[in-house]
């Protein structure tokens, strides 16, 4: 199997140097980021949700039944009761 030639990048195309972005290509970078931070399909949750996810853990209501009252999966009440926390 062949390398590729120093200072050359896999392909055949030449590396870059360091090079100052524009603010606004930067802040599009940083939003890129943040939102591949985020799951794709992750459901808005509604204040009265959040406040119902709080009571009811607290009141020790299982993660399936607090899932079910909200329409999601146990998971997904978890992850957002760990968010809120």
């Amino acid at each position: 199997m062949a390398r590729a030639p120093v200072g050359h990048e896999v392909g055949g195309g030449e590396t870059h140097k360091s090079v100052k972005l524009r603010p606004e290509w930067e802040a599009a970078i940083e939003s890129a980021i943040e939102e591949s931070s985020v799951h794709h399909n992750s459901r808005k949750w509604t204040d009265e949700e959040n406040a119902f996810l709080l009571k009811a853990r607290k009141a020790g209501m299982k993660w399936k039944d607090v899932g079910k009252c909200v329409g999601c999966n146990e998971a997904t009440a978890r992850k957002q009761w760990l968010v809120l926390q």
